[in-house]
């Protein structure tokens, strides 16, 4: 768990902003918005992250500049599951994995470089 509270880790919506970004309004009111193509990048599937050891398969400067967002799922009360454009559909993102990922100054003070990906 990030240092982030309850209420900054329950989204009330996500939505695309645009072509390129998702958009998560949080509870705590903050709203996320992510490039695509950063939040595939991110994926933590064992397609994506060596599940023995923890070394990133994807390199994520090799995912597409046009990638797209064609849906998003729920996966119980934790995460979601994202479908891409390039047929890639295994990761599941927590929402706190997914707040940690927030690229606003804010949320990056408040969970320190650790909790982030090399992107």
């Amino acid at each position: 768990m990030t240092a982030f509270g309850l209420n900054a880790t329950t989204p009330i919506e996500l939505k695309k902003e645009d072509e390129s970004r998702l958009a998560v309004f949080w509870k705590d009111g903050h709203k996320s918005l992510y490039f695509f193509r950063a939040l595939r990048g991110a994926c933590q599937c064992a397609n994506c992250v060596d599940e023995r050891t923890g070394v990133r398969i994807l390199d994520p400067a090799s995912v597409d500049e046009n990638i797209r967002l064609v849906s998003a799922s729920p996966v119980g009360r934790y995460g979601a599951q994202f479908r891409w454009s390039d047929g890639h559909s295994t990761g599941i993102y927590a929402f706190d994995y997914l707040r940690s990922l927030c690229p606003c100054a804010d949320c990056q003070a408040e969970s320190g470089p650790a909790a982030r990906p090399p992107l």
